[in-house]
């Protein structure tokens, strides 16, 4: 975990390099410009909304960590209006449907490691473990370098 100035851009990038993959099935999807705590990337032709993730340090945890409050107040996933949650590690796009990500977590929330984190620790986040979401079923995952578009759009607009 580096610092959050380095945190937004390797951010940012991910999020620009989703635009792309997204552009194959709606050329004029885009990152919402400014501070937007609810999403980052609008779909237009379809009206879809997408929070994306990058989890550098899930490499080494086999966790994906989902922020839910900053300094006391409810954020990152907790606050997401994004129709799709996004999650991405240095090989694969880990898309989930928000609500449905939001009531794996809830209905489980027992079984799941809570941590503190961020520059001064003001950030609750809860641990999930890859394999318990792989095997919640309803995700798509596919491989940053190429990715199948035929599967995303099926998962998206099927």
């Amino acid at each position: 975990m580096g610092d959050w100035k380095e945190d937004l851009k390797k951010g940012q990038k991910v999020e620009d390099e989703f635009i792309e993959v997204l552009k194959y099935l709606d050329n004029s999807a885009y990152r919402k410009r400014g501070y937007c705590r609810e999403y980052d990337i609008v779909m237009p032709s379809s009206n879809k909304l997408f929070e994306v993730k990058y989890d550098d340090y899930s490499k080494y945890s086999s966790n994906w960590c989902f922020e839910y409050k900053f300094r006391g107040e409810a954020s990152g996933l907790a606050v997401t209006k994004a129709d799709y949650f996004v999650m991405v590690d240095d090989n694969d796009y880990w898309i989930f449907r928000t609500d449905d990500l939001k009531a794996f977590i809830r209905n489980n929330w027992d079984c799941f490691r809570k941590t503190k984190g961020g520059n001064n620790n003001d950030v609750n986040m809860v641990l999930v473990k890859k394999s318990d979401l792989a095997n919640y079923g309803d995700y798509c995952k596919i491989n940053r370098q190429n990715p199948d578009i035929d599967l995303l759009n099926g998962f998206i607009n099927g």
